[in-house]
C-alpha cells in the first residue's frame, strides 16, 4: 500500500466554492433555493459532486454554515446558509490580522504626514517602522487591548 498523499484541493476546489459562497450569500439578489446549485456550480467551476465534497470539507472546517444532507452516495440536498467569522475573514469580506497590521502602520505614516511639529512626525514614522517587525497576531492583540481600554468595554 502507498503512503502518498492525496493532492491540495484548497486553491481549485474548496476556495473557489468559498467564494462562490460569500458571492452569492452578499449579492443583492440572492438566487432562490431551486437555482442556487446550478449558480453555484457556474460560480465555483465546478461540478455538482465536487460542489459538494467543497460544502461538506468547508463546514467541517468552520468556514460555512449549511442546511440538508450531503450523503456520499444518491442526491445531495445541501444549503450554504451563511459564513462564519472564519468564512468571512478568508473571503476578504472581514480584515484579517495581516490586513488590521498594515492598516494601524498605514495610519501612523499618514498622520506622521500630517502633524506639523517635526518631532511628532519622527515619533509616528519610528512606532510605523517598529510596528513593521512584530508579528500581526501580536499587534492585533495589542490594538484590540487599546482599543477595549480606551472605549471602557
Amino acid at each position: 500500500m502507498t503512503q502518498d498523499l492525496l493532492p491540495d484541493r484548497w486553491q481549485d476546489r474548496d476556495f473557489p466554492a468559498l467564494l462562490a459562497a460569500a458571492r452569492i450569500l452578499e449579492s443583492d439578489t440572492p438566487e432562490d433555493a431551486d437555482t442556487q446549485l446550478e449558480v453555484f456550480q457556474e460560480a465555483a467551476g465546478l461540478s455538482e459532486r465536487e460542489l459538494v465534497r467543497a460544502l461538506i470539507g468547508l463546514e467541517q472546517a468552520g468556514y460555512i454554515q449549511t442546511q440538508g444532507v450531503a450523503p456520499l452516495v444518491g442526491d445531495p440536498t445541501i444549503w450554504v446558509t451563511g459564513l462564519t467569522e472564519r468564512g468571512r475573514r478568508k473571503t476578504g469580506l472581514w480584515p484579517d490580522e495581516e490586513s488590521t497590521a498594515d492598516a494601524l502602520v498605514d495610519l501612523l505614516a499618514q498622520a506622521a504626514d500630517q502633524v506639523d511639529d517635526e518631532d511628532d512626525a519622527g515619533a509616528l514614522r519610528k512606532a510605523g517602522r517598529l510596528l513593521r517587525g512584530v508579528p500581526s497576531a501580536v499587534l492585533a492583540d495589542v490594538t484590540a487591548a487599546l482599543i477595549r481600554q480606551q472605549t471602557g468595554l
